[in-house]
């Protein structure tokens, strides 16, 4: 990694900062709203000694009640930056800037591992100005970190299917714990990815040796290099798990905003009609008892019951939710649902069409890199895991966020090919 190539690459990462910081300053709503709100207020009310409560209890009866609605990881970056005095919105927001930005310079990298050092600065280049990625910068939510730590997963997992060691699947179930801590459905990159780099058997390379050749391990080996990949993701999970659970007196994994959903997504309202496949706060109507732990409970068993009474819809709303995520069903809607959080539409669009630009793209970098015999399957494994969760839990462009990165990268590879000059070779 030569200088002149960190000095491109943080030259990049400049622009990246400046584009995220213009867009806070241009987009941030006035005052938060919706996650926005359960994630800004809750790290301030951390700063000041009062750990995870809900702000909306706080805010209009002045009472304190225990709070599990998101995971923790971003609410606690933001009220290390409380405790430092940066309480305010925006001051949430420019420390959300700085994850976006941080995670470009991790995509560079990314892509300077799959395809070489050209490939590693169009990929922080895309990266840097795609609005698809830099708009979530632009408001106080979890993206911003999860598009980091998904960045962080995916590096960690190139360099295992490389070279699998006891200490490099120790940090990508270190990666994945963290990454779920952000957002749960990252949990899914444990079976999708974790497990399949880590039992593969690798293929013997031909004469004069390849940049995937290592040395094939007997199973029993395999099988340990899993119990460490999955026992560094429990370590990191687990204690917030356990003490969430007492907390509440009952099993919590990670937060209570999927079982909410699950009723949200699960209604009449989101079987039918504008919001086919996506979800609904008319469908959370009613006061329910108990604590929120508790009303989740309630929740998931309200939407569990109406799909159950409803198995002949299932099909066309998961074909509907899975459709919104991937920009094929209703997409300008989705872009309009995404306003309802505070994305600025106009640049919604211009990333819906970006984003419609690099799907075939991204298809053809796919196929060069299985001519290459390069590392895929990291890539993939996250673009796989948008349908499943989406077809589980909603349509929303903001579930596609993980496969965002692996399609930045593919592109990257695929403008690399028609580029003139010679072809790095990956590393």
């Amino acid at each position: 990694m030569t200088r002149r190539w960190l000095a491109a690459l943080g030259g990049i990462t400049v622009v990246a900062f400046g584009i995220r910081l213009a867009g806070a300053v241009a987009f941030l709503p006035s005052q938060p709203g919706g996650d926005s709100y359960y994630v800004h207020y809750p790290a301030n009310l951390i700063a000041d000694g009062h750990w995870f409560q809900n702000p909306f209890e706080w805010m209009l009866n002045h009472r304190f009640e225990d709070s599990v609605i998101h995971p923790p990881l971003y609410i606690l970056y933001l009220a290390t930056g409380s405790a430092l005095g940066l309480r305010s919105y925006f001051s949430h927001a420019v420390l959300s800037v700085l994850l976006g930005t941080a995670a470009v310079a991790v995509v560079g990298l990314l892509g300077r591992r799959i395809g070489g050092g050209r490939v590693g600065l169009l990929a922080a280049g895309v990266a840097a100005v795609y609005p698809n990625l830099w708009l979530h910068d632009t408001i106080v939510m979890s993206e911003s970190l999860y598009l980091l730590t998904i960045a962080l997963v995916l590096l960690a997992g190139v360099a295992v299917w490389e070279r699998p060691t006891a200490g490099r699947i120790a940090l990508l179930g270190v990666a994945v714990g963290l990454a779920t801590l952000t957002r749960g459905e990252a949990l899914a990159l444990l079976p999708l990815l974790v497990v399949p780099a880590v039992l593969r058997r690798p293929r013997r390379p031909a004469s004069g040796g390849s940049h995937l050749a290592t040395v094939d391990r007997p199973i029993g080996a395999r099988l340990g290099w899993l119990a460490v990949g999955l026992a560094a993701a429990a370590a990191v999970i687990l204690p917030w798990s356990v003490w969430t659970s007492l907390r509440f007196g009952q099993p919590v994994l990670i937060s209570i905003d999927s079982e909410e959903v699950l009723a949200a997504a699960n209604c009449p309202q989101a079987y039918t009609g504008e919001r086919l496949g996506y979800w609904s706060l008319d469908c959370l109507a009613g006061a329910l008892p108990g604590n929120e732990a508790h009303r989740g409970s309630l929740r998931r068993e309200e939407g569990l019951h109406y799909a159950s009474a409803h198995l002949d819809e299932v099909p066309g709303v998961v074909a509907a939710r899975i459709g919104g995520a991937l920009g094929v069903f209703r997409p300008f809607r989705h872009v309009h649902f995404g306003a309802l959080e505070g994305r600025d539409v106009t640049w919604g669009d211009v990333g819906l069409w970006a984003y419609w630009v690099m799907v075939p793209l991204a298809a053809f970098g796919t196929w060069v890199l299985r001519r290459r015999d390069g590392i895929l399957w990291p890539l993939l494994a996250p673009i796989v895991m948008v349908p499943l969760v989406t077809g589980l839990i909603y349509g929303s462009i903001r579930f596609r966020l993980a496969a965002e990165i692996p399609l930045v990268v593919l592109t990257s590879v695929a403008i690399d090919r028609w580029l003139p000059g010679p072809k790095a070779s990956p590393r």
